[in-house]
């Protein structure tokens, strides 16, 4: 079994808190993405998939979990989506 620690403070595009952006945070940004002007669910995951704030997940988001993409076991930059 592997051990996990949570990533803290939470970093961008760490859905699961394990400190990296990889294959498994993208399938949770992927079932939040609806488009764009289509609202999210609301759900805790897909607030944070929302880097631009403006309710909906879309190109513009996955171009800011493109840059904190850091692959798996590999620490994210916190400053990754600015």
């Amino acid at each position: 079994m592997t051990e996990r620690h949570a990533c803290l403070p939470v970093m961008p595009g760490d859905f699961d808190h394990d400190c990296d952006v990889d294959a498994a945070d993208f399938a949770a940004f992927q079932a939040c993405a609806r488009g764009p002007a289509v609202p999210h669910d609301g759900s805790p995951t897909c607030q944070d998939s929302d880097f631009d704030d403006d309710e909906d997940v879309d190109v513009t988001d996955f171009g800011a979990f493109q840059r904190c993409w850091s692959g798996e076991d590999h620490p994210v930059d916190p400053n990754c989506a600015n």
